[in-house]
């Protein structure tokens, strides 16, 4: 399936991102772009989420009230992510569980080198 086949994914890539098709990691500093022609396999949905694995990694789209897309986060896609994934959209809470990262990803350590050099960044436009 393709990333527009989900909700309205087209306005939100377009319009509701803090730029156009950015999706962050949970730390809000690291993002990657995707567009709604890419490749995506569904992992499920319930009334709160709909998660999806595209390129790389695991994204839990948000729902809105209205049914709408309210916000995204990516994780790596990893098996362990993507069992804690489905165990949470079957309402099952994943004991003794944490997600993770795959084993080249240096994400945290580049946001600690970074932090480290001031305490704050700010990007701009």
């Amino acid at each position: 399936m393709k990333l527009n086949e989900i909700m309205d994914m087209k306005d939100y890539l377009q319009s509701r991102c803090y730029c156009p098709g950015e999706i962050y990691s949970t730390d809000g500093f690291f993002y990657q772009i995707f567009k709604t022609d890419d490749e995506c396999k569904s992992l499920g949905e319930n009334k709160k989420f709909h998660c999806v694995v595209c390129k790389d990694q695991m994204i839990v789209f948000y729902k809105s009230k209205e049914n709408k897309i309210a916000d995204s986060v990516r994780y790596d896609a990893t098996k362990n992510n993507m069992e804690i994934a489905a165990m949470l959209i079957n309402d099952e809470v994943p004991e003794d569980r944490q997600l993770d990262v795959f084993p080249d990803n240096n994400d945290k350590e580049s946001f600690e080198k970074i932090m480290s050099m001031a305490d704050a960044v700010m990007i701009g436009n």
